[in-house]
């Protein structure tokens, strides 16, 4: 066999699900656990639950997490995009449907009207997106349930647009001038790497014995909220960085 480079996580995942029908090495969702934790408090499971109230078939526990979506006001889902179709009706209209799919499930979504002219362009096989939007009755169609789009968001993109600040917990007694200057040291290696720096870096100092902590910021030192840096931070101080 001849030497080639290996394929990328995506792509080698992409093979395996057209092959044997499932990620086997992994899920191409992982590299976005923490904005499917942070920014998308809603599962495709729920949508699941509309189908049920649609059919008629919900049960009294479907019943009361239906209740509670409606009053959630607006949803917010994150997951792949796949089975990206744009098409025409009978009539000459244009229209789009697509799946979005997380760990454990999978809704079809199909847009109309002024709906598909708003988010075609972000419509696409193997895009990682956070569905923003209301549960809503279809038009003219008591009872039948779905969840009306408002938005559509790269979770690429989340964590840059949403992220305010990154906290970095430590515990007083691991304070010591190696933690300071290895912390340093990331946070040079950051502003170096990446253009965008959105983020302020702020410290928790804790005081187990006295059950007291400090609140500091850094006025002038702002962060990109990457991987590699959250990562970092975490091997240093065993514990995880705060971003809000």
């Amino acid at each position: 066999m001849p030497d080639c480079e290996e394929w990328p996580l995506i792509e080698k995942l992409k093979y395996e699900k057209d092959v044997i029908g499932i990620y086997l090495t992994g899920h191409p969702l992982d590299n976005y656990k923490l904005e499917l934790e942070k920014y998308c408090q809603n599962k495709v499971s729920d949508l699941k639950v509309l189908v049920a109230m649609r059919n008629g078939e919900a049960p009294p526990e479907t019943m009361e997490r239906f209740a509670q979506l409606r009053k959630m006001g607006e949803l917010s889902i994150g997951g792949l995009m796949a089975n990206v179709q744009h098409k025409m009706t009978k009539t000459g209209k244009p229209f789009g449907t697509f799946v979005i799919e997380d760990y454990f499930d999978n809704y079809e979504f199909a847009l109309f009207g002024d709906d598909y002219i708003k988010f075609r362009n972000l419509l696409g096989d193997g895009y990682f997106v956070q569905l923003k939007g209301t549960v809503e009755e279809k038009y003219r169609q008591k009872d039948n349930w779905d969840m009306r789009l408002a938005a559509i968001n790269l979770l690429s993109e989340m964590r840059d647009k949403m992220t305010k600040s990154l906290t970095v917990c430590l515990h007083l007694h691991s304070l010591t001038n190696q933690v300071v200057s290895r912390l340093e040291q990331m946070v040079e290696v950051n502003n170096q790497k990446y253009d965008v720096k959105n983020c302020t870096l702020r410290f928790m100092v804790k005081d187990s014995e006295d059950t007291l902590f400090i609140d500091l910021f850094s006025k002038t030192c702002k962060v990109n909220p990457s991987d590699d840096l959250l990562e970092g931070i975490f091997g240093l101080t065993n514990v995880q960085p705060l971003l809000k």
